[in-house]
């Protein structure tokens, strides 16, 4: 029998070719091989004595294997097994003579069964034929006939192959022995074995292990050398009989190149261990390393200090609103009047409501003092509120002076003055005032009563200390106190001294009415007209032209740039999402990458790597993990719901599940050189994307180095799709996928890879994508005192039926339908719904597939469930019910749960939403 032959004829049941068909020695082995499958054994005589004899050798495990070659002289053959009664015939007996020395196989085992008795007494005990029957698949079956064929050893069998559960040692052995002796699973085992799909077989073979036969012509080729795949194509033409039928060139030399990773080359030497009674590991290495050696990291204490700082200061311009004697200046300055206190109505109108306040002087200017113009009331006394321009003051003097209505006209422009100040100190709390009388940013130079600035002076505005001044449609503006404030953190002092125009083309999102009215607020003066007039001159194209096409069924949150999502009926229809309505999520513009020309850095280690798309291809084997990526902001518009939070307003959809392929993080690191030394200060893996703003900054993210080095981690630089190459939204050419991990980590376009001692510096990762806690708001937040998000918790949702939909009462049961999923590499392992508002729980059926069959499907592994659960639940209709409230809740592995509501959850970016889903369907008469 040649080394790995096709193992799918050797088992029990009649051959489908004659023997003239064949030679005769293949004929004459391939009929003994089949009786020692699956031909009837005869049963062991049992007795009461315990009788001390000499072990057979199909007791034996690896040792049979072995010390057989020593005991039998010639050849070894697989000597035939016969049924109780049965002698063979002469010309079979010389068959088996002449098949025996005619073929001299690489590999073959030596079954001697025991001698057979005439009269064979019933054993005592039944048969279990069923033991572990399920368990064992058709495709099992043959991967285990395939490696002992290859490797001749059960515990290489056990180590190295991947069944579809994780078999102990001793259930492999004790499958093989079942295969070679007992008739009925072997019998089964074959029957089941020829209903594979010949593709599937294929894929099995060419999963083989490799023989040592194989290996040590492998080892033969130089480390130092480049073999291309012409070298193995004449391997394989040379030794036929040493390789197995299903090796490719391209195999052999992935299988070298694992060869040489490991040292196992005969022109290579293992390096020694280092001398002592202790080899030093990872974990020793990590004790071992002094903390006070290490280099110095920012003073984030320094700098938290400073930003409370900077906090404490903002807060006491807004508690100028409470003292009495510079609000006392400004009513008198406009009312003339001295009063001694406040009342209700001045106290409601100095903080923007609108209400009347009777004036009793005719004409009033409202601004700022200058040298060459004063005026009544100066609006620089009020903190934040003098950057009201004095042209909104004059406008509405001017408009209403001689109506005899102007003056509760003028109070309203009051209360539009004290609506800014609040709008700009708390401008992202839900509730904006009542009345806001603020102008549009003008697109021109109108005001000759402001200050013009040339472009030079509003460079020098570019710090903190000498002041944040931009310019934006030929105005100016000083931002300083605002930089705390902005959303987007400090990246908008990327705009310092400059036009803010780049950046909104960039982030679209600013191009909204109440952004306008905010900084409208903060005008200082008119850019120069000759610098205005430059700037328009070079107005930046649209850096989102270049964007692929999508889907048009997805629902679009932004355009730019562009997130959708799928319709959530879609979602549960197809088990992996198709790439085309897999939802998306960009943070800047899809960037256009040529595979040709494109490197992936790899630094940070003793041996940088820089390596083009095909190098990595060829240089490091192909994994596949079919995984589902979430979006951390997935359901955020429940949270909307209760309280307005920031962020795009995802549905349900913002998650998906897909097949990746690529090479492991894992393999890429040990190549540049990841070790001991290494571990004891690596402690994150940060990646960075070659999606880029104006400035050049990329988008960055990163991970614990633990997770990119676990074997179980299933990290990927991806670089397939649903068995296709990468779309350009989803990264093209190159991703990196974080299994169990918020899609955030899952960095797109992927650049650079780093080994660091710390966390990517990353706005997306420093500044976003955190939890706090419902009492926490913009005020308060501080988002260095959160870690940032890396697994997600378990999340289930209804996507069939809609909520708001029909069902007539006629059809007397409701389907529905949804999916299921939990961070961390946790399984989903029951879903409850209810479909009466939570009074009553009912448990849906899971799928892990699109195949009927399932509900057999084994679990994956502990701590690898990447994958969603599609779920659904047939139930009646409650009786009577005009709506019905159906709800779900998920639990996983680890009993974690969803909670019931969505307020103690709640967070001021609206992320990790997972309470239980609701939805409200009406019932109608048919």
């Amino acid at each position: 029998m040649q080394a790995g032959a096709p193992v799918g004829t050797p088992m029990a049941g009649a051959q489908s070719r004659s023997e003239d068909e064949e030679p005769t020695g293949k004929k004459d082995l391939k009929r003994t091989t089949t009786q020692a499958f699956g031909g009837g054994i005869p049963k062991r005589r049992s007795s009461s004595r315990s009788i001390k004899r000499k072990k057979f050798d199909d007791e034996l495990v690896e040792s049979s294997l072995v010390k057989s070659s020593t005991r039998v002289k010639g050849p070894p053959v697989i000597e035939p097994i016969r049924c109780s009664g049965s002698e063979p015939s002469s010309n079979e007996k010389k068959k088996v003579t002449k098949s025996s020395s005619a073929l001299t196989p690489p590999l073959t085992m030596v079954v001697t069964p025991p001698p057979i008795a005439k009269r064979v007494k019933k054993s005592k005990q039944p048969l279990q034929i069923t033991k572990d029957l399920g368990r064992w698949k058709p495709t099992d079956d043959l991967l285990l006939i395939n490696a002992v064929l290859q490797t001749t050893d059960l515990t290489s069998v056990h180590l190295g192959v991947k069944f579809s559960c994780r078999f102990t040692f001793r259930e492999i052995k004790e499958r093989w022995y079942a295969l070679l002796y007992d008739p009925v699973i072997s019998k089964l085992a074959w029957q089941a074995m020829r209903q594979l799909h010949p593709e599937t077989i294929a894929a099995i073979q060419s999963k083989a292990l490799f023989s040592q036969a194989e290996e040590a012509l492998l080892a033969k080729i130089g480390s130092t050398s480049q073999p291309k795949l012409e070298v193995f194509q004449d391997l394989l033409s040379k030794y036929p009989n040493v390789f197995h039928p299903s090796r490719t060139a391209k195999s052999l030399l992935v299988h070298w190149q694992l060869l040489k990773q490991y040292y196992l080359l005969e022109d290579q030497s293992v390096q020694p261990l280092p001398k002592g009674d202790q080899v030093l590991n990872f974990s020793d290495a990590e004790q071992m390393v002094d903390e006070a050696k290490l280099k110095d990291s920012r003073d984030e204490v320094l700098e938290h200090e400073l930003m409370i700082s900077d906090r404490h200061q903002k807060r006491e311009i807004r508690q100028l609103e409470q003292e009495l004697p510079r609000w006392q200046v400004l009513v008198d300055s406009i009312t003339g009047m001295n009063v001694p206190d406040f009342d209700n109505q001045t106290l409601a109108a100095l903080r923007g409501r609108m209400v009347r306040y009777l004036m009793r002087s005719r004409e009033i200017t409202l601004g700022r003092a200058t040298k060459d113009k004063q005026i009544d009331v100066d609006l620089s006394l009020e903190g934040p509120a003098w950057k009201i321009s004095r042209k909104q003051g004059e406008d509405q003097q001017y408009h209403h002076t001689h109506d005899p209505r102007w003056r509760p006209a003028l109070a309203g422009l009051l209360a539009g003055t004290g609506a800014v100040l609040a709008y700009g100190l708390h401008y992202h709390q839900a509730e904006r005032p009542a009345a806001t009388t603020t102008t549009p940013v003008p697109g021109a130079i109108t005001d000759p009563s402001l200050p013009v600035f040339s472009q030079e002076e509003v460079a020098k505005h570019s710090s903190l200390e000498a002041g944040i001044w931009v310019t934006f449609r030929g105005s100016v503006y000083d931002i300083t106190e605002f930089v705390a404030m902005h959303p987007g953190g400090d990246k908008i002092l990327l705009a310092a001294g400059g036009a803010l125009e780049p950046f909104w083309a960039l982030y679209a999102v600013h191009n909204q009415d109440h952004v306008l009215d905010i900084l409208s607020g903060y005008k200082v003066g008119q850019l120069d007209p000759e610098d205005a007039k430059r700037q328009r001159a070079v107005t930046p194209s649209d850096p989102y032209s270049g964007d692929p096409v999508r889907h048009p069924v997805l629902h679009v949150n932004s355009q730019k740039p562009f997130n959708a999502e799928p319709p959530p009926e879609l979602l549960a229809d197809s088990y992996v999402t198709p790439s085309a309505i897999f939802f998306k999520r960009n943070h800047l513009p899809v960037p256009h990458v040529d595979p040709a020309t494109f490197r992936l850095q790899v630094e940070g280690l003793p041996q940088p790597l820089s390596l083009s798309l095909e190098e990595l291809k060829s240089r490091f084997p192909k994994h596949t993990v079919t995984a589902t990526l979430q979006c951390a902001g997935n359901r955020r518009s429940e949270m909307n719901a209760v309280k307005q939070v920031k962020g795009l307003n995802w549905g349900i959809a913002a998650i998906s599940n897909a097949t990746w392929s690529g090479a492991r993080l894992r393999d890429v690191l040990l190549a540049a050189g990841y070790g001991p030394d290494a571990a004891t200060w690596a402690r994150h893996v940060q990646f960075e994307g070659l999606d880029r703003d104006v400035t050049g900054t990329t988008y960055g993210a990163s991970i614990p180095i633990n997770k990119a080095l676990s074997e179980e981690g299933d990290v990927l630089l991806a670089y397939e799709m649903n068995g296709e190459e990468l779309p350009a939204d989803h990264g093209y050419p190159l991703r990196v996928l974080v299994p169990g991990t918020v899609g955030a980590r899952n960095v797109k376009w992927l650049g650079k890879v780093v080994v660091s001692g710390e966390e990517s510096g990353s706005h997306w990762q420093q500044n976003d994508y955190k939890g706090f806690s419902p009492g926490t708001d913009w005020d308060t937040v501080d988002f260095k005192s959160a870690p940032a998000i890396q697994e997600l918790p378990v999340q289930s949702a209804i996507t069939q039926p809609s909520d708001g939909a029909t069902v007539r009462r006629g059809a007397e049961e409701l389907t529905v339908r949804g999916y299921a999923w939990s961070g961390g590499g946790r399984e989903v392992v029951r879903v409850d719904v209810s479909l009466d508002g939570g009074k009553t729980w009912q448990v849906a059926q899971l799928r892990s597939s699109d195949e009927e069959e399932d509900a057999l499907a084994p679990s994956p592994a502990p701590g690898r469930a990447w994958a969603w659960k599609l779920w659904e639940l047939v139930a009646p209709l409650p009786p009577g019910a005009q709506e019905v409230e159906i709800m779900c809740k998920a639990v996983d592995n680890s009993y974690n749960m969803q909670p019931d509501s969505v307020a103690p959850i709640w967070n001021l970016r609206g992320v990790l939403s997972n309470a239980w889903h609701r939805v409200r369907v009406k019932v109608v008469e048919d």
